[in-house]
């Protein structure tokens, strides 16, 4: 169950980070783009991180 919600954070922060990406590209709010950038990154990076809950088999 942890490895579901692990990856749930990765596509959640890939799609924050593209989100923003895009902010980038084709708007003027570059700063908004940039902050929604880093946000999507930490949470993917928490996905990342997450470890499974001791005594759970891999």
């Amino acid at each position: 169950m942890a490895e579901l919600d692990a990856k749930g954070r990765r596509v959640l922060g890939y799609f924050v980070f593209m989100l923003g990406a895009g902010l980038v590209l084709d708007s003027s709010a570059l700063w908004y783009g940039v902050l929604v950038m880093i946000a999507g990154a930490a949470c993917f990076a928490a996905g990342v991180t997450t470890r499974p809950p001791p005594g759970d088999a891999a």
